[in-house]
């Protein structure tokens, strides 16, 4: 599986900016769909969203 969102013009449901404001709906979804490599332009909101995942 391939997903390549890197926009932040609203075009993508899985762009930084959503993921910033909802990474549990757009990181956490990819992670359970099976997605094992991210790529993203806010690496310190996803290493937050992460951290508390990991935590939980």
């Amino acid at each position: 599986m391939a997903v390549m969102a890197a926009t932040d013009d609203g075009a993508a449901a899985f762009g930084d900016a959503d993921a910033e404001a909802d990474p549990e709906a757009v990181w956490g979804a990819l992670w359970q769909a099976g997605a094992r490599v991210l790529s993203t332009g806010r690496a310190d909101a996803f290493l937050r969203w992460r951290a508390r995942r990991v935590a939980a």
